[in-house]
């Protein structure tokens, strides 16, 4: 998605060199030199169907503040993609339009109607604490916008609302394997762990989103919600494309819409302040750091934890940081073809070191920086060639450390992957899953598709598909990542 304005590559050579904006994230706004480009797949049609709360929502702030004052946002309401003045600056003297995100929320009007609706939902990918979470959210949502849009309920359902939960991600939906759900269904499971509609990566063949695509036709869907990482976001969106030049429609006679949220406690979504399930998953990932520390300090030992992070080291590097216990951390993003060697050298001389001084060292390796070091590619489910991947870098690191300490030291090793997400999500995690899922139900039925649901500099907004897929890295010459460095030299 880029494209061209007057000025653009003036703008990015003069962020380039700009001591004022070095140490910004504004290279966020460039492909190259073009500046890139949002847009949003929206229905062309007249916002006319009224919120179902708008009478209460009004009445409560005329109530509350004496005044018309609602929490409403409308359709145009945006905010640049960075925030940062010096930039800003740059783009509005070189007269080029800064990018800009939508702002998610609550339309007054919506585009598609509550009731008579036709709705599936999906899990994705992998695990993740909050899965549950945000399809309770959505279910609730639109139940509750239903019933006072005037739907009657029978039996635990909403009459006129029909929720398809599609088993095992886009298997399922392109299977025929569904469940109709409900809030009686959903409400109890909400805040447990795992997936309620299960889980599962997908697997890419030929014809595989025209099969898709037939999948929405068959169940005469209005909107389809997908919760899963950039795998997952890319599929979406390319099903979302698929789907709208075949001109699907659903049951209300309008193109399909496709919404996703930004499932990853590796946190590597782009246009992510933070993935929900990753907040849950550090807080977990610290917990069994500090205890391995524990018993490398107790035995006299070095500890390595393994932990997730295939090509970002996001969990790895809070963890650590976090746990204030690890010597030294290995991340993917240190673990460039040129520098994997030299970093792991840093790495066991530090350890070495420690163990020497206090008896005891502890590292931390995020399993995309092991494959890294075996000269590899990670790859989801390739358990044996990780394993053999894990063992080259713990070989060489044993023979490091005798080089260094003049003996092999006992080890204590601890790969805590799947114990460290497969766990109920923490308050902040239930928090954003319950809030992105009620936006999603916002975002659809105000006739928007396409795009991801996503918290960004504080703010709920609408960032493309094809731009939230993007792979995001640590930023390892930023302050965070420095001051967890900096610490090697302190003691």
């Amino acid at each position: 998605m880029v494209g061209r304005q007057p000025g653009c590559g003036t703008i990015f050579k003069a962020c380039e060199t700009s001591p004022a904006v070095r140490g910004t994230d504004w290279r966020l706004l460039f492909d190259g030199d073009s500046v890139i480009s949002i847009s949003y797949d929206e229905l062309e049609c007249e916002a006319n169907v009224e919120h179902p709360l708008r009478s209460f929502y009004v009445g409560y702030s005329a109530q509350l503040w004496g005044s018309d004052r609602t929490p409403f946002t409308p359709y145009t309401a945006s905010i640049p993609v960075v925030s940062d003045v010096p930039v800003l600056d740059l783009f509005r003297k070189h007269n080029v339009d800064i990018p800009m995100f939508r702002v998610a929320g609550a339309r007054e009007f919506y585009r598609l109607s509550p009731c008579d609706l036709s709705v599936g939902v999906l899990t994705a990918g992998g695990n993740a604490p909050g899965l549950n979470a945000v399809v309770d959210s959505i279910v609730k949502r639109h139940s509750l916008l239903a019933t006072k849009a005037g739907a009657a309920r029978e039996n635990g359902q909403v009459r006129g609302l029909t929720i398809w939960g599609y088993r095992n991600g886009y298997v399922g939906l392109v299977s025929d394997d569904k469940e109709q759900l409900a809030f009686a269904r959903t409400d109890p499971l909400s805040l447990t762990p795992g997936s309620m509609l299960g889980i599962k990566r997908g697997q890419k063949s030929d014809g595989w989103v025209t099969r898709m695509a037939d999948a929405l036709e068959r169940d005469a869907l209005d909107i389809l919600y997908v919760i899963g990482g950039d795998g997952t976001i890319t599929a979406a969106d390319l099903l979302g494309e698929e789907a709208s030049a075949r001109g699907i429609t659903g049951r209300q006679g309008r193109p399909v819409r496709v919404v996703a949220a930004p499932k990853t406690m590796d946190n590597d979504v782009h246009f992510t302040d933070v993935t929900f399930g990753f907040r849950t998953t550090v807080e977990n990932a610290a917990e069994v750091i500090r205890r391995i520390h524990l018993e490398a300090q107790t035995c006299g030992r070095v500890g390595i934890v393994e932990l997730f992070g295939a090509g970002s080291g996001f969990v790895a590097l809070h963890a650590s940081y976090a746990s204030g216990e690890v010597d030294y951390v290995l991340l993917p993003e240190m673990m460039t073809e040129s520098n994997a060697g030299s970093e792991l050298e840093k790495a066991v001389r530090r350890l070495a070191d420690r163990s020497l001084k206090r008896g005891h060292a502890l590292l931390v390796v995020a399993e995309g920086a092991t494959t890294r070091y075996a000269g590899s590619e990670f790859r989801h489910g390739n358990r044996a060639s990780k394993g053999s991947e894990f063992d080259v870098l713990l070989h060489d690191i044993m023979d490091g450390l005798q080089s260094c300490l003049g003996s092999r030291p006992d080890m204590v090793i601890s790969q805590p992957q799947h114990l460290i997400r497969s766990t109920a999500p923490c308050t902040a995690d239930i928090d954003l899953c319950k809030e992105t899922g009620k936006l999603m139900v916002d975002t659809a039925l105000a006739g928007l598709s396409r795009c991801v649901v996503s918290l960004w500099h504080g703010d709920f907004v609408l960032v493309p598909m094809g731009l939230a897929a993007q792979p995001k890295r640590v930023d390892v010459a930023a302050y965070y990542y420095l001051s967890m460095v900096e610490k090697y030299w302190l003691d």
